[in-house]
């Protein structure tokens, strides 16, 4: 129509067959489309393999995470350890930036976030005062769990602490003492009552096996964060 007009009348021409019922179910209008017109049609995501599978609720789409995959497509690989609950996913990125002091440039703090359980943090433990490391996070993180691996833990004590920049303050979020004495991944729940993006680890109770050089440290720690999908064995 050149002008808009308020009501509108449908008629046929040529009648109806005789013999057949008709009827006009629903009947919908339409105007001129003066703006970008939305895309309302379902979307979904990519979900990628070999973890990832395509899931409907009913409303959206989502990808649901199996093999130990995680992320909003699945496209973060599994974690080292492979003993966090799968309400976690790892949280990628996060590497030690600072210690108390290492035995030697082998075994410095770098070495227990490098991804592999060859290497690993040999704290030096005749140091003044307290024996730690430091993790950065690289953004605030809601930090829900972490996970350990031992290099025959020397240590009876693990503090977790929490604070806005790499040197603190720092504040307790998990203290424990139940430390396995073997080469083996510890996952611990932790709870945290704001996101931040440092993270440090204190240890407590030198200990000595087997030889007086084998003191234990940490071969890799993890960091996990609540999943943004979900994840299915």
């Amino acid at each position: 129509f050149a002008i808009g007009y308020r009501y509108v009348r449908l008629f046929f021409e040529n009648g109806f067959t005789v013999g057949y019922n008709y009827k006009i179910s629903e009947v919908e209008f339409f105007q001129y489309n003066s703006g970008k017109r939305a895309d309302t049609s379902p979307k979904f995501p990519i979900c990628l393999p070999p973890g990832g599978t395509l899931t409907y609720d009913g409303t959206r789409f989502t990808c649901t995470c199996g093999f130990g995959y995680s992320g909003a497509v699945c496209e973060q690989s599994p974690s080292l350890s492979r003993i966090e609950p799968l309400i976690v996913e790892k949280l990628y990125g996060a590497k030690a930036v600072d210690d108390s002091g290492s035995i030697d440039s082998e075994s410095d703090f770098t070495k227990a976030s490098d991804g592999t359980l060859e290497t690993g943090w040999d704290p030096r433990w005749d140091v003044s005062g307290d024996v730690y490391i430091v993790f950065d996070m690289l953004f605030p993180s809601h930090v829900t769990g972490f996970a350990t691996c031992g290099r025959r833990y020397a240590f009876s004590t693990l503090i977790f602490e929490y604070g806005p920049s790499h040197s603190g303050p720092w504040s307790v979020a998990f203290e424990t003492t139940n430390m396995y004495d073997r080469w083996e991944w510890q996952y611990f729940s932790v709870t945290m009552p704001e996101p931040m993006q440092y993270i440090r680890l204190k240890v407590s109770g030198l200990g000595v096996f087997h030889h007086p050089s084998h003191y234990g440290g940490l071969l890799e720690v993890e960091f996990f964060k609540p999943s943004s999908q979900l994840r299915i064995v």
